[in-house]
């Protein structure tokens, strides 16, 4: 019996009958919460950019801003004089896409630089190409016409933990089948869920979208540049697994004879150094 009590007066006995105590007793003192989601924001950016550039060939740079309205529902670009006088006003049908970048390039050969831009839509991505053709050269405050406009689906990709999985580091411009006229070049880099990882190119003036086979790696970026001078660029990638290796320099070349006339649909050839 004397030793059941000394057990029972043990200062460690005490602190674990006091423990269980606690345990049992203090969550029913606390009021029970449940933590649910009511509402995804798919919004391509909380941020404004700014991209200048000489619409109208004057020596005065006009530039396109980046905005979207305080709920976060509707996104879209200013272009704007070197005044700060808004020339036009286009309205994204879409999201700007996320960690993605802008480009600028005359495809047409008009003088008129195009703005360049990826969109998504839910798990959709888009390739966006504007352009403006302001109403007299002289003056920056008036638009004449949108002389193009071009909304293209390049790929699907997922979400992982309710966020759009998907980079776009880079945009390029060249020509890749000599026809005068260049493609626009980029890449599209999925992380946890593996895919799309592969670069598209988009064949403007023939709309039609190449795509190169898939990678395993991540593309961390990419040059078009002949090697061989055939009038045909090779596509220059520097790929790297995450946390596994350092980049690895691979070349690909859209061959000109594996170009399928009807598609239009180059195949991508490893090229060995």
């Amino acid at each position: 019996m004397k030793t059941i009590l000394k057990i029972l007066q043990h200062r460690i006995f005490i602190a674990i009958l006091l423990s269980l105590i606690l345990i049992i007793t203090i969550p029913f003192n606390f009021k029970k919460y449940i933590a649910k989601k009511e509402q995804v924001t798919i919004s391509g950016s909380n941020l404004n950019y700014t991209f200048f550039v000489d619409i109208n060939n004057n020596s005065y740079s006009e530039y396109y801003e980046f905005n979207h309205d305080k709920l976060g529902n509707r996104e879209f670009f200013n272009l704007l004089n070197h005044s700060g006088g808004i020339i036009s006003v286009l309205n994204l049908q879409d999201f700007l896409l996320p960690r993605s970048v802008i480009g600028f390039n005359d495809f047409n050969h008009n003088q008129i630089p195009e703005l360049n831009f990826l969109s998504f839509n839910a798990d959709s991505i888009f390739l966006n190409i504007y352009e403006v053709k302001l109403l007299d050269q002289n003056k920056t405050n008036q638009v004449d016409t949108i002389i193009y406009f071009k909304r293209k689906f390049i790929s699907t990709a997922h979400y992982y933990n309710d966020v759009l999985d998907i980079v776009s580091d880079s945009i390029r411009f060249a020509d890749l089948n000599n026809d005068g006229f260049d493609e626009a070049i980029l890449n599209l880099e999925a992380g946890f869920s593996l895919q799309p990882r592969r670069i598209f190119a988009y064949d403007i003036k023939h709309d039609s979208l190449w795509a190169m086979p898939r990678e395993a790696t991540m593309i961390l970026d990419f040059i078009p540049y002949d090697l061989n001078h055939d009038n045909i660029p090779e596509i220059l990638l520097t790929t790297y697994s995450p946390n596994n290796a350092f980049p690895e320099n691979i070349i690909k070349e859209f061959k000109k004879e594996t170009i399928d006339e009807n598609s239009r649909q180059p195949n991508a050839t490893d090229i060995p150094f």
